[in-house]
């Protein structure tokens, strides 16, 4: 029997993904209501249970990060603007503290897997209702609140989500199966309909891997990834204006394409940061950077780029350092989780360099749903290894102790 606290988080999850599309006037999204309220069941369950788990040694990584953060806000000269992103960079932080504490299971992690899931589904009803494909005037998916390239950064995070379900082993109706199937499916359609080239190359990122993992624990299957593209292409190919094939195909010939100016953006933020490259010119003023050098303001389009200028050397090492350790550490969880991981690492990677991701809460929701698995699943700690539940007893002679038993996917593999 799930806790309230585990519905309260899995609720905040669904709207993690069409977080701006409900604003509360005086309030702000709704998820960052059901943020505050995550924080404090992740403090709630504490108290209850009187202890906190040993929390992994990757998320003093983060915890840097954010505290230096914090740091290069207070001196930074848009300071209103550098408050408000560390403001929610911090209370992500406390979301996977508090995801740490309330996930001690395969079920409560499959739960919020799902979640996810269904929250990528309003999301995509509602970008699909704001812009229609089948309108005659239709050129790029997009909602209000939401540019293409955030739209399909969420997708691509939906499809491999949608995936790792699919190939759970666990019992449940076939009826679960398709929803996975026809996520993956509306995603990926999703995602091409949007016209992001770096949604695409992360799409195609997130295929490769799903494809290997196939080859490699199940081969007389590696025709279902296979048949979901197919499937793709062929409805894009109905729906696609010829402008967005236009647009992609400009991903073949660089030399002649600056990707709409963006090496000029990155350029004029690399100029910049020459003044302090150590600590960087300060939170949130990448924009006056780009005003000053181009004549409008832009977002970097890149999350190293961004946080190179920005928060200079020692932020994007920060930031860096615990990114690539983490990839590390998910190919040791147990199959297909491992696929899992790396598949969403890599999609985060490859969407950041023509996006700027690191305010975007998706992607801490990620790294706290990560290390939250990996909590429970690894044997080298005793309380990630096993998870309680009745009739197993831990150790002879333990009959009145907690009780556990090993994560239902597939026992870790040796080392």
């Amino acid at each position: 029997m799930l806790s309230l606290i585990t519905w309260i988080v899995a609720f905040f999850i669904f709207t993690v993904p069409w977080e701006n599309s409900v604003t509360l006037a005086g309030w702000g999204t709704i998820s960052r209501i059901l943020g505050l309220l995550v924080s404090y069941c992740g403090l709630i369950e504490i108290i209850r249970t009187r202890w906190i788990k040993p929390a992994p040694w990757l998320l003093a990584g983060f915890l840097l990060y954010s505290l230096y953060s914090v740091i290069n806000a207070m001196g930074s000269p848009q300071m209103d603007i550098a408050l408000v992103r560390v403001s929610s960079l911090i209370q992500s932080v406390i979301m996977i503290i508090s995801l740490i504490q309330v996930t001690d299971s395969f079920e409560k992690y499959r739960l919020f897997l799902w979640a996810f899931v269904l929250g990528n589904i309003v999301q995509f009803a509602i970008t699909i209702t704001y812009a229609n494909p089948l309108d005659p005037d239709f050129y790029r998916l997009r909602a209000e609140n939401y540019n293409p390239n955030n739209i399909a950064f969420l997708l691509s995070m939906g499809v491999v989500t949608a995936w790792i379900l699919l190939v759970d082993h666990s019992p449940r109706h076939r009826i679960f199966d398709a929803i996975c199937v026809a996520a993956m499916i509306s995603f990926t359609v999703g995602i091409l309909l949007t016209g992001s080239r770096g949604g695409l190359i992360a799409l195609a990122a997130g295929y490769l891997i799903i494809l290997v993992s196939y080859l490699r624990s199940n081969i007389r299957k590696w025709y279902k990834p296979i048949g979901v593209v197919v499937v793709c292409l062929l409805l894009v190919q109905t729906l696609m204006p010829q402008s967005l094939w236009l647009r992609y195909s400009t991903l073949l010939n660089l030399e002649t394409s600056t990707l709409e100016g963006r090496q000029g953006i990155w350029e004029a933020g690399l100029e910049a940061v020459q003044q302090s490259p150590i600590f960087g010119i300060g939170i949130g003023t990448y924009a006056d950077v780009s005003l000053e050098a181009l004549g409008r303001e832009f977002t970097a389009h890149n999350t190293f780029v961004s946080i190179y200028v920005e928060q200079g050397i020692v932020g994007l090492a920060l930031f860096v350092v615990p990114l690539a350790l983490m990839l590390f550490q998910v190919w040791r969880f147990p199959h297909h989780q491992n696929y899992y991981g790396v598949a969403m690492i890599v999609v985060i990677i490859a969407m950041s360099l023509t996006a700027t991701l690191h305010w975007n809460k998706v992607i801490w929701l990620v790294f706290g749903l990560l290390m939250s698995y990996r909590m429970f699943s690894l044997p080298n700690v005793q309380s990630t290894a096993l998870r309680r539940v009745p009739g197993y007893p831990l150790a002879a002679g333990q009959a009145n102790s907690p009780t556990y038993s090993r994560n239902p996917i597939r026992s870790p593999r040796k080392r």
